[in-house]
């Protein structure tokens, strides 16, 4: 049985109202234009996902076992992390022929949003009072688990738009696809 998204409809409109249209990437100002508010949109759901790890905190805050205060610790740096790497600056240069990235992308884009979904569902299971500490520690894995999933398909898509590792310290990347608006 498929499942429905389980953010409400208010969340993931706004992020599929933001998702790139792709036909203007090989123009600079609209691709950085399109690229940030997607990115802008994915960066809000992290937030809300800190948010509800945060919540957890404080709702469990006077018995909370140190383990799981640590667990989502580790978790609110990773999800920090995270962001640092979707919201990596640079000029968007699609790598290789618009017929073959953009669809990768798009692709990327896809498993970005459910992985996405799956960490803010994960992030309110953190909430229930009745987790046990070998439930925690099994939530905590699976969440790591997504965690690098999530950074992984944004370093890819990074890639495809050139803003790998290096645009960090203001290395160009490698000759790739734009030009100029007109």
């Amino acid at each position: 049985m498929n499942r429905a998204a389980s953010l409400d409809p208010a969340r993931m409109t706004g992020i599929l109202l933001s998702l790139p249209a792709y036909r203007h990437y090989g123009h600079r100002r609209r691709a950085a234009r399109q690229e940030g508010h997607f990115r802008r949109a994915l960066a809000r759901m992290v937030q809300e996902i800190a948010a509800n790890l945060n919540a957890a905190r404080r709702l469990h805050s006077p018995g909370l076992d140190p383990e799981r205060e640590e667990l989502l610790e580790t978790i609110a740096g990773h999800l920090a992390a995270l962001v640092k790497v979707m919201a990596r600056r640079g000029a968007v240069r699609l790598k290789g022929d618009p017929r073959e990235v953009v669809p990768h992308l798009r692709l990327l884009d896809s498993e970005l949003i459910m992985y996405l979904e799956e960490a803010w569902r994960l992030s309110r299971r953190f909430l229930r009072p009745e987790l046990g500490a070998e439930d925690v520690r099994d939530l905590a894995g699976n969440f790591f688990a997504l965690l690098a999933a999530l950074a992984d398909t944004a370093e890819q898509r990074n890639q495809l738009l050139g803003l790998g590792w290096e645009s960090e310290f203001g290395i160009p990347p490698l000759p790739g696809l734009w030009r100029e608006e007109t």
